[in-house]
Formats: structure tokens, C-alpha cells, sequence
């Protein structure tokens, strides 16, 4: 079964930035992210689900960027000051600062809709730097350290609280992890030297990436004991990023040394996803809604944000942005701070095996594009 053919929306950038990259999305479509400025310092922003754009940084930051974002519209993620990085929970219009215990930082990677905060901190340890996962839940943190490993970092946490992430141990090998109420799930893919999961759904379904001997980077998609790996085609780097309830999975991968290409792999077909005119494009997150956020690089190299979505389906998404557009100069309130593919190529699946294994304002403009359907392998 092929897939539907994908719509492209060309996100317009934050008004005087240089790039404009939305990280994440939540099922109502809010887009937040850091967008540059032409000083070279970042700033954190948010597309909120009436098209809007609101801008904000945490007081005193140096560079403010987000991680993650639930469907209460919780946002999570870090900024720089002078002492350091920390982290910081954006709830209610207010940004709440925080620093695990006894951490030189804290970094700030995933929020669940029960507001349950994942993430992982260093601690200098002579000269070494040490990683330590946490979660964070009403003020109280809880380590989590994966037993015998020198490191572990908690990329992802789903609505169940499962965590998701990697860990090293200590003959420098680096291991993928799913852990669930005291269980620990560790993830290995034959030959590989390093694994690394990036997300997880609430299902347990778990993306991610391994590198082998000769340093590629391939994907794979963990189920229930199973690992299925996969390749888009020709591809030496293959990047997982994200995936939603009904297991489709995005990415980048790229043929050679330089650009890059995004991609939604779905039960054996793996689409292509190349913005017009752009010079590289990453396909990064994927909501409840089939709705796909990424960032792609124009002539000049400067970045910018886009969603795709199946055109089968009405895109909300772009529906509300165009909509914002036509106000633009009516929403536009000066001051105000809040928070902060060429049409598509035809996509042939790569290889695959399986393995059982243990300021605000609205001014946004839109373009839109089909991609080829992916052809099912």
C-alpha cells in the first residue's frame, strides 16, 4: 500500500532572523523553537495553534532553545547564561528554571502529558565529565543511571513514562535503553559500534540510529523484542528522529558528504521529503496527526521551518497559518513577549532485516508542494 502523496508548507520565518528552526510539534499543531537573529544569539519562539508568533527568552540568557512540548502545551528545554547551561519548564506564560543536583548543567529532552520532565545532567568528576539521566516530576528529581555504564543520557519519555535513551559502559561501547518501572531494556544492534534511541511512542515502539565499524549511520525501529533496521536508498547516513502513535517514523539521511534529505518510513515504504529550492532538508518530528516538522537550508545556507502533511487529509496546520496571514497587520502588537521538498522524489524502500533482541504577531506565508508517493518494498 503506497502512502499519500505529502503537502508541503513553507513556514515563514520570524521577522528578523537569520534562521528559524521549529524543533518539535504537538498534536495541535504549536510549533516552538529558536530562531538566530543577525547578532549570531538565539532566542526562543512559538507557532501556537491560531498562527500566531510569540517570541521570549529566559531573563538573563545567553541563547534559549527548546526540546520538546506536550499536548498541554508544556514546553521544555535549556539556555546558556554565564554560569552555564541549564534547564527550564515554560508553564502558564512563566519559565521555572531548572538545575538537578550538584549538576555543572542540565539539559532538559522530554515532557509527557502527565508534565512528567526527562532529561540528563553532567557532574565534573576530576577531569572527566559524567552524564546522568533523570526524571523530573513535581519538583522532585529521580537518577536514573543505567548499572555498570560511565554515562547515561534519557533522550525520550512517552505518556506512560517509559524513558528512552543511550548509555557507555565501560569499555567506551555505547548502548540504546528503554526503561520502564524499574526495567531496563538494553538495545543492540549486531555489529554496531555505537546505538542510540531518539524517541519512543506511547506504544513502547522505539526509533533510533546505530553506526557500524566503517562510521555509517543506519536506522532502526525497536517493537516488542524486535529490532527492524532499515536504510533509505543509496544512503550512507540514515537519522531516525522521531514517531508518533501509529508508528510512522521521520528523518534525514544523506547519499554523500554533503546535504540531506528528509524521510517518513511507514510499514516497509519510505517516502522522500525535499523542500523547493532548498539545498538540504531534515525531516525531524511527527505528530498524532501525520503532521511532519523539519527544517531546510536555503542557497545561502540560512535555515527554515516546514511542515508536510498527507493531502488526502485536510492540513489544519497550513489552514490556520494562512489564516493568520491574511491578519497579519491586524495581530501585529509591538512589545508583547511570551515564550519563549523541488517537488518530491520517489522513495524506494532501503534495506531491511529484523533481529529479536533483550512580541507576538502573525506573519506567516505558505507554499505548498506534493511529494511522489513512496513505492512499498
Amino acid at each position: 500500500m503506497q502512502r499519500p502523496p505529502l503537502a508541503i508548507t513553507k513556514i515563514a520565518d520570524v521577522p528578523g532572523s537569520v534562521d528559524t528552526i521549529a524543533t518539535v510539534i504537538n498534536n495541535s499543531g504549536e510549533l516552538p523553537g529558536l530562531y538566530i537573529d543577525s547578532n549570531g544569539t538565539g532566542h526562543s519562539f512559538i507557532y501556537n495553534d491560531a498562527g500566531q508568533i510569540t517570541t521570549d527568552d529566559v531573563p538573563g540568557a545567553i541563547i534559549t532553545s527548546t526540546q520538546a512540548i506536550n499536548n498541554r502545551g508544556e514546553i521544555v528545554g535549556d539556555y546558556y547564561d554565564s554560569k552555564g547551561g541549564h534547564g527550564f519548564i515554560y508553564k502558564g506564560g512563566k519559565f521555572t528554571t531548572i538545575n538537578a543536583p550538584d549538576a555543572s548543567q542540565t539539559f532538559l529532552t522530554g515532557v509527557n502529558d502527565r508534565g512528567e520532565v526527562a532529561g540528563f545532567y553532567d557532574v565534573i568528576s576530576g577531569r572527566n565529565v559524567i552524564e546522568h539521566g533523570f526524571v523530573y516530576d513535581k519538583g522532585k528529581f529521580a537518577t536514573i543511571d543505567v548499572p555498570g555504564s560511565t554515562s547515561t543520557d534519557v533522550t525520550a519519555i512517552n505518556n506512560t513514562g517509559e524513558l528512552a535513551g543511550r548509555y557507555t559502559d565501560a569499555h567506551s561501547g555505547q548502548h540504546g535503553f528503554i526503561y520502564d518501572n524499574g526495567k531496563l531494556t538494553t538495545i543492540d544492534v549486531p555489529g554496531a559500534e555505537y546505538v542510540t534511541v531518539t524517541a519512543i511512542n506511547s506504544r513502547g515502539e522505539a526509533t533510533g540510529f546505530y553506526t557500524d565499524n566503517i562510521s555509517d549511520d543506519h536506522g532502526f525501529i525497536y517493537n516488542k523484542g524486535k529490532l527492524l533496521t532499515f536504510d533509505a536508498p543509496g544512503a550512507v547516513v540514515t537519522l531516525p528522529s522521531g514517531i508518533n502513535q501509529a508508528g510512522e517514523v521521520v528523518g534525514s539521511y544523506r547519499t554523500g558528504p554533503n546535504g540531506g534529505l528528509g524521510f517518513i518510513y511507514d510499514k516497509g515504504s519510505l517516502t522522500t521529503i525535499d523542500v523547493p529550492g532548498s539545498i538540504s532538508t531534515f525531516a525531524n518530528k511527527i505528530n498524532d496527526n501525520g503532521t511532519i516538522l523539519g527544517v531546510y537550508n536555503d542557497s545561502n545556507g540560512n535555515e527554515h521551518t516546514f511542515t508536510a502533511s498527507a493531502t488526502s487529509a485536510p492540513n489544519a496546520l497550513a489552514d490556520t497559518f494562512v489564516n493568520a496571514a491574511q491578519t497579519a497587520v491586524a495581530d501585529l502588537l509591538p512589545g508583547s513577549h511570551g515564550l519563549s521538498m523541488t517537488n518530491g522524489s520517489v522513495g524506494l524502500g532501503g534495506s531491511i532485516a529484523e533481529h529479536p533482541v533483550g512580541s507576538t504577531f502573525s506573519a506567516l506565508s505558505v507554499e505548498l508542494q506534493s511529494v511522489i508517493p513512496a513505492v512499498q518494498v
